[in-house]
């Protein structure tokens, strides 16, 4: 089959958007690749939803019953080390790829608990 896909030369943001006026409900699913042993961090606003780590075979993540607020959510990949040049020759330094990023709406989500 087919490996959409796109590198990173260091730390990266993916940001998903929510066009409904309510927030959903996701499972988000994707994998990770590198060069080299690195641990890859996934955070959103802080708060970390997935750590681990990667190496030269596909690390397939999935994450469930992730909360999609109405407008924007930016996920931040970080890296524990800078970017290295592939074996291959490639004149590009590259950190970790991320491929196959898929999104299952799986329905609306329940409103928070109102403060009291």
């Amino acid at each position: 089959g087919f490996d959409y896909w796109r590198w990173s030369r260091g730390d990266a943001a993916v940001t998903f958007h929510n066009p409904q006026a309510f927030a959903l409900l996701a499972d988000i699913s994707f994998g990770l690749k590198s060069n080299d042993r690195r641990q890859v961090v996934v955070r959103e606003k802080g708060r970390e939803l997935w750590r681990g780590e990667t190496v030269r075979d596909l690390r397939d993540v999935t994450l469930r019953d992730v909360r999609l607020e109405p407008g924007d959510t930016v996920w931040r990949f970080t890296s524990d080390h800078p970017a290295e040049y592939p074996p291959n020759g490639d004149p590009r330094q590259m950190a970790f790829s991320l491929r196959n990023l898929e999104i299952n709406i799986k329905s609306r989500a329940v409103p928070p608990p109102a403060a009291k």
